[in-house]
C-alpha cells in the first residue's frame, strides 16, 4: 500500500500544471489534505509549467488556507479525468487527524 503523499504525486503526473487555475485549486486540495507538508510535492509538479516563478508559487501557497473548499477528491477526479486509474481507496481523515490540521491552521 502506497502512502498518500506518493498517490497524490502519482496522480499529478496525469495534470498538467499549465492552466493558473487548475495550478491554484490542486494547490488547495494538496493543503487541505496534508498542510505544508505539501508544499515541495506541489512545487515540484508546478515546474512543469512554462510560467513557473519559484517566489510565485511561495506567495500562492502561502495565501492559501488549509481549511478551503478544495480537497483531495478535487486532486484525484482531475487525474482520473486525465486518465489517472487509481489502484487504492481513497481512505477519509479520522476524526483526530482532521482536528489536528485545524488547530495547525488555526495556529
Amino acid at each position: 500500500m502506497i502512502n498518500n503523499l506518493e498517490r497524490i504525486r502519482e496522480a499529478l503526473q496525469f495534470i498538467p500544471a499549465g492552466d493558473r487555475d487548475t495550478w491554484v485549486k490542486l494547490g488547495m486540495a494538496l493543503k487541505s489534505e496534508v498542510g505544508d507538508e505539501g508544499f515541495e510535492t506541489w512545487n515540484t509538479w508546478s515546474q512543469q509549467a512554462e510560467s513557473y516563478k519559484p517566489a510565485t508559487a511561495r506567495e500562492v501557497w502561502k495565501s492559501i488556507k488549509a481549511g478551503g473548499g478544495v480537497n483531495i477528491g478535487t486532486l484525484f477526479h482531475e487525474a482520473k479525468a486525465a486518465g489517472w486509474c487509481d489502484d487504492e481507496t481513497y481512505q477519509a481523515p479520522t476524526p483526530e487527524a482532521i482536528a489536528e490540521r485545524r488547530r495547525i491552521a488555526a495556529g
